[in-house]
This record gives C-alpha cells, structure tokens and sequence, in this order.
C-alpha cells in the first residue's frame, strides 16, 4: 500500500489547516507561516521504513518509521510526540495524479508532481 504514495507531492489547498492547528495550541505567528507555507513531500520505502520528507521555506523536516510501531516525532512546529501509524488508509485518492489527506480536523488536497498514473 505504501509503495502507491511513494513519490513527491506538492499541496495546492488546504481546509481547516488553522483552526486544527490553533487546537493543537499552536502560536499565532507560527499558525500564520503555516497557512501560507505550500510544503512539497517525498515519500520514500527504504527498506522496511517508510520516510517522509516535508520541505518548505519555513522548515524542512524528515520522519522515518515502519508501520504499527510508535516511534518519536518533532512536528514543524518544534512539539514532540509518539506517533503510530497502522495503514495509509486515511490517504484517498481524489482523481489521478492528486491525493486527498483525509485527518478528522483538517484535509489537505495534494498533486503528485511525478507519474501518478498508478494511483
């Protein structure tokens, strides 16, 4: 599954991005950046770990981590915490070439900037 993600993705839109960031007690200059800010993303499987590169003009940041274990993560925004991802579920596919980010306080609409033919 994670294999079809495994590619570089620019965002073009966001919705609710500020008010999930303000109740996760974001500052507000902070919440600004972020809500101008058009990270891209490379997804990547290196071995048995799933990397995630986010880079922008605000902060670049990278994870890596296998799927189902916790692992430490220090967010953009410098906080830090456990995270575990089981699946790559909450990804869907918006039309070709273009994912929708589905979380419960915010969605993200993103194209693939390679061949997304696959999705």
């Amino acid at each position: 599954m994670v294999d079809a993600f495994c590619a570089t993705w620019k965002l073009v839109e966001s919705e609710n991005f500020d008010d999930y960031m303000k109740a996760l007690g974001v500052g507000f200059a902070t919440r600004q950046v972020g809500n101008v800010t058009k990270p891209t993303v490379i997804i990547s499987l290196e071995g048995d770990k799933v990397v995630v590169r986010t880079q922008s003009t605000f902060k670049n940041t990278e994870i890596s981590f296998k799927l189902g274990e916790e692992f430490d993560e220090t967010t953009a925004d410098d906080r830090n915490c456990k995270v575990r991802t089981n699946t790559f579920n909450h990804l869907r596919s918006a039309y070709s070439g273009v994912i929708k980010i589905n979380w419960p306080h915010f969605s993200v609409r993103s194209p693939c900037v390679c061949d997304a033919s696959h999705l």
